[in-house]
């Protein structure tokens, strides 16, 4: 997580992309092409205005001039067109403070009180020297991206925490299941500086993070085909916190400037923790279906996934996370799905399993089945790619139907072949819903292996 000392995000990361490999940081905060549109059809202007004034050494007489010019485009804007208006006027505020200070290409710099710290620590300890530390984490930077472009575990366990570990080799077996793989080419890092650290007695408990200003040609592959799935060329900021033990600095966990941490759930974050999962705020596009109804609408570059949750039950790998096909449809009141997978051994073809609803229209290429249930079919409609595979799906009988239910909320089904997902549709992310989605999944699992 962002630390205290760190200073100013980048207003213009990667929208809804991958940054680099991260093993669970990767992806932009779902902000997306409208979003960053607008925002940059505000900044670049003021931007550059201000950018006059500080070359011409008159940043007092710009700021007296181009602040309140600022804030009165704030109110202008907001009420002549809405929240479009507000994001071009965040957009000239953040040109402003840009052009007359510099305010993003300070964006990890770092700060005095850092400074000062690290000549306290370096006194009594030579690992604390800052040009010896940034030569590590910056080796550590390209090593990871080629180890995670060529799913290298053994080699990313030599300088990652167990923890993170752990992480890592599990996104990049959800990336094999998925049939991908992530390519970091090109891999520059424009700056970097020690943004945060703490100096604890002895060797174990040190932890600094170093911010990274870095490009990449960043491009997601699908293996069997060797297809370019998408490509992002976009420059991202991102923070590396590293650990301290007898070996050396290893790092711990990334972290996207981009991610939006205001919205980390410490009920998300605990609930991973006490089933043995692996929580992540952010993780972009790296992960996103493209295959089924639910995901139809999903786009790279643009959808988003967070609030991830992953690890293995049994023999299957299940992940948990909030999906948003197109978070900039409606700015101003954002949907959720809340989608809780699992991969299992058979394959099913495309089924569909949804509460039934007046007026409900069928689904394309899908055809309807009729179940021997009456009471199921009261509540529930069937859709499928064919038949056969729908009468061999084990979810579809009637006790673990009346289970899902049961739930406090509506929950529906999904069969990708041999993906499972169930998925309720929600206003707000609602972090009490993760153990039932996650029970409910457990509960789907032992019928499936029966």
């Amino acid at each position: 997580m962002i630390l205290p000392d760190q200073p100013l995000l980048e207003f213009f990361a990667r929208a809804g992309g991958g940054g680099s490999s991260g093993g669970g940081s990767s992806g932009g905060s779902g902000g997306g092409g409208l979003v960053s549109l607008l925002i940059f059809i505000g900044y670049v202007p003021s931007q550059w205005v201000g950018s006059l004034f500080r070359k011409g050494n008159q940043v007092l007489l710009g700021s007296l001039l181009l602040w309140p010019m600022a804030f009165v485009s704030l109110i202008a804007f907001s009420w002549l067109m809405g929240i479009y208006g507000f994001l071009i006027a965040c957009g000239v505020i953040a040109g402003t403070g840009s052009g007359l200070y510099g305010w993003l290409g300070k964006a990890i710099k770092r700060s005095k009180k850092i400074g000062l710290k690290l000549q306290t620590a370096e006194k009594s300890d030579p690992a604390w020297d800052e040009a010896t530390l940034l030569e590590a984490t910056s080796k550590t930077f390209y090593k990871f991206q080629t180890d995670w472009m060529n799913s290298d575990s053994d080699s990313i366990k030599t300088y990652t925490t167990p923890a993170y570990f752990y992480h890592t080799s599990l996104m990049l077996h959800a990336l094999k299941l998925a049939g991908r793989k992530n390519m970091m080419e090109a891999v520059r890092i424009d700056s970097q500086n020690i943004t945060s650290l703490n100096d604890a007695e002895g060797v174990r408990g040190d932890s600094v993070t170093v911010g990274f200003k870095a490009s990449a040609v960043d491009s997601l592959i699908e293996t069997a085909t060797g297809a370019t799935l998408y490509t992002d060329t976009s420059s991202f900021i991102e923070y590396w916190t590293f650990l301290r033990d007898e070996d050396g600095w290893k790092l711990d966990h990334i972290d996207q400037a981009t991610a939006s941490y205001s919205a980390v759930s410490s009920e998300l974050r605990d609930f991973a923790l006490t089933n043995n999962y692996c929580f992540s705020l952010d993780w972009g596009w790296l992960l996103l279906p493209k295959r089924g109804q639910l995901f139809a609408k999903g786009k790279f570059g643009t959808s988003d996934i967070n609030n991830h949750i992953i690890g293995n039950y049994k023999e299957s790998l299940v992940q948990l996370y909030t999906y948003q096909p197109n978070p900039n449809a409606d700015v101003s009141g954002m949907k959720y799905y809340l989608i809780a997978q699992a991969n299992v051994q058979k394959t099913y073809g495309n089924i569909v399993v949804r509460r039934k609803k007046f007026l409900q229209g069928g689904i394309r290429d899908l055809q309807k089945v009729e179940t021997e249930w009456t009471s199921f079919n009261k509540n529930y409609e069937v859709f499928a790619s064919s038949s056969e595979g729908a009468t061999s799906f084990e979810l579809l009988e009637p006790t673990f139907m009346e289970k899902l239910n049961a739930l406090s909320f509506e929950v529906n089904i999904e069969v990708v072949d041999n993906v499972v997902y169930l998925y309720s549709q929600e206003k707000k992310i609602n972090p009490a819903h993760y153990p039932e989605m996650l029970a409910i999944l457990h509960e789907a699992y032992t019928y499936m292996k029966r």
